[in-house]
């Protein structure tokens, strides 16, 4: 009772709630309402036109580029890669299209990736301690040596295998194969960086949830309640699909690139793109799957004996 009294004068002090705004005198003369508010929906809307700038503008160089261009449509590209719509294949699709990129399209994949990033910006924030006078929030939990360690590690590191399966099958696949297509699209450089630099942010926005998901691995004090997080952390990676879905805009329809299928194209074992392909899927991804699996995960359970 104690501790939980002290948490609450602690958070009155320092109006961390919202409803301190009617329950705490000290916090309602220094803050009103309005102010409040409007500068947390401020905040936000600031961090999505920021974050939207970025693939809005990929989009339409990229598809200003690509105008008029043959379109490549290597013999992967079939029916079972384009069977799931988000924002990032809505992208792809303007950008190829071989027509000047349509604007609410790409409001719709841009506004759905800005989402997606800025809600892992807040996660960080607030694991960071960014704006929070109780600091960092990066604590975790040894595993205690009465509870058999060496299961319970077992459990943590199966635990992050399924967490890195389930991001690599998903989203992950999507963004190399995004990299591959313009990495081996022909045409001009710049019209196919902005594609891949697209796949880009996919990626990272891949490697954020998994660093998210060995946060709340190593945070959690058992097994069962590992995986019970584990839900949340699909919808985090299903936001960029929700906004496709939402609008009724078809993103998995390979008919786009019928009417404009140039002569085949063998795929091109050198340049820029392709070396920084190969260096995202065989440098960046394993070595950070092989140092969280290996040592940042290990050194967070050893037990205090």
């Amino acid at each position: 009772m104690l501790d939980d009294s002290k948490d609450v004068i602690d958070a009155m002090l320092h109006g961390n709630a919202t409803w301190l705004l009617t329950k705490s005198p000290e916090f309602a003369d220094e803050h009103d309402l309005v102010q409040f508010v409007s500068e947390a929906y401020g905040s936000v809307t600031i961090g999505l036109l920021v974050l939207c700038c970025v693939p809005l503008t990929l989009s339409l160089v990229g598809s200003y580029l690509q105008d008029h261009a043959d379109a490549w449509r290597p013999h992967w590209m079939k029916e079972s890669w384009a069977n799931t719509s988000d924002a990032y294949r809505l992208l792809l699709q303007e950008i190829y299209g071989g027509r000047r990129a349509r604007i609410g399209r790409v409001l719709v994949g841009s506004g759905a990736i800005a989402m997606q990033a800025l809600v892992l910006i807040t996660i960080g924030q607030h694991l960071c301690g960014f704006r929070s006078s109780r600091g960092a929030h990066w604590g975790y939990l040894r595993l205690d040596p009465k509870d058999a360690p060496g299961l319970s590690l077992q459990g943590r590191c199966l635990a992050f295998v399924m967490v890195g399966v389930q991001i690599l099958q998903g989203d992950t696949k999507r963004d190399f194969t995004i990299l591959r297509y313009a990495s081996q699209h022909p045409g001009g450089l710049l019209g196919n960086a902005c594609a891949f630099l697209l796949g880009v942010i996919g990626c990272s926005i891949g490697v954020c949830n998994v660093i998210l998901g060995a946060v709340l691995i190593v945070r959690s004090e058992s097994v069962l309640k590992v995986l019970t997080s584990f839900a949340g952390l699909a919808y985090l990676a299903k936001i960029d699909n929700w906004f496709c879905n939402l609008f009724d805009l078809d993103s998995n329809d390979l008919r786009w690139l019928e009417p404009r299928l140039g002569a085949a194209h063998p795929p091109k074992d050198s340049g820029l793109l392709t070396l920084l392909r190969r260096v995202v899927a065989w440098v960046v991804y394993p070595g950070v799957f092989a140092y969280i699996f290996f040592v940042w995960i290990p050194l967070r359970s050893v037990p205090r004996w």
